[in-house]
């Protein structure tokens, strides 16, 4: 399952960065799995703050980051993600590199 609308709703919140954001779906198995194990899962990650994780479901940044994928996919914008097999390896190499990529064309 692709679940690069999840993927945009974490880097859509505060305080997840894209070298956290890989451990998570590494430790949960996907980004929309991060959202439906918080709940169920009390303990916090491995390099992840307390107060961040606690924070994770807010629905208002969950619900903006669904309308806005919404709008990407209303403006047929094409996207890939880290994970797919076209995305630019060179990309990797970079510390805070982009999970997401939007193109048009």
């Amino acid at each position: 399952m692709k679940d690069s609308p999840a993927l945009f709703s974490l880097l859509s919140h505060p305080g997840i960065s894209s070298p956290i954001t890989p451990k998570l779906i590494h430790q949960f198995g996907s980004a929309e799995e991060v959202f439906n194990q918080h709940p169920k899962n009390r303990s916090v990650p491995d390099g992840v703050r307390k107060i961040l994780w606690q924070k994770i479901n807010v629905k208002n940044v969950r619900q903006k980051a669904d309308d806005n994928w919404k709008k990407i996919e209303k403006n047929k914008v094409q996207y890939m993600d880290f994970r797919d097999e076209g995305f630019p390896i060179h990309l990797n190499q970079i510390y805070d590199d982009p999970l997401l990529l939007f193109y048009k064309g």
